[in-house]
């Protein structure tokens, strides 16, 4: 898709098909009602962001549609990864919020 073929409407379809995606991951995959809230939350929240950046025009629709197609390629290598290995979806997300929030609340000071 080209820049000037590219429109908000692209973009929408694209984060909508991105949605579903993780809503189907997370249906299929996890046994956990909260962490497949979780990971639609996640991927809804981003899909969100990027069509409201489109929408005002901070990014190009091109570019939000790359966004989202990328982020539709990697969730898609990472369910695959995961599956594969037999570990849950959400594993590697959960692993890493709790890193996240564990290096958030320590400020720098050793764990």
């Amino acid at each position: 898709m080209n820049e000037d073929s590219c429109d908000i409407n692209d973009v929408t379809r694209a984060a909508s098909d991105l949605v579903a995606f993780g809503c189907q991951i997370s249906a299929i995959r996890l046994y956990d009602s909260f962490s497949q809230l979780k990971l639609g939350e996640v991927v809804s929240s981003y899909a969100n962001e990027i069509v409201r950046a489109v929408d005002e025009g901070v990014i190009s629709a091109k570019q939000g549609f790359d966004a989202i197609s990328s982020e539709y390629s990697e969730l898609s290598r990472k369910s695959a990864f995961y599956i594969e290995n037999g570990i849950g979806v959400i594993a590697g997300a959960i692993q890493f919020e709790s890193g996240v929030s564990k290096i958030k609340n320590s400020r720098g000071h050793p764990l």
